[in-house]
């Protein structure tokens, strides 16, 4: 993967990355958009949701990063080994 482009999801809360996971199903959010407009500033963003589901208001802060090659093996690796947090906190490669 020759300029591997990454999106780290994160939350102050609980859950970040399962929210972002979640609003992803519903075609809602493009990550494509979400890396370029941090990469682009070269800054982290909140993004901020309302679930009408459960009436209330959620959000998830992102970060975007580019990487050389990484062997796609190792992507594998750090999911399988370090699976505590990723409710909370993951990454995406876009």
């Amino acid at each position: 993967m020759a300029n591997t482009k990454v999106l780290l999801v994160s939350s102050n809360g609980d859950y970040g990355a399962t929210v972002y996971e979640d609003f992803m199903k519903t075609g809602e959010l493009l990550p494509e958009h979400l890396w370029e407009k941090s990469w682009t500033e070269q800054k982290s963003f909140t993004y901020e949701l309302h679930d009408d589901m459960l009436d209330e208001d959620t959000s998830f802060d992102y970060t975007a990063y580019r990487f050389g090659d990484i062997d796609p093996e190792f992507i594998e690796f750090i999911n399988a080994n370090f699976p505590e947090y990723r409710e909370h906190t993951n990454f995406y490669i876009i």
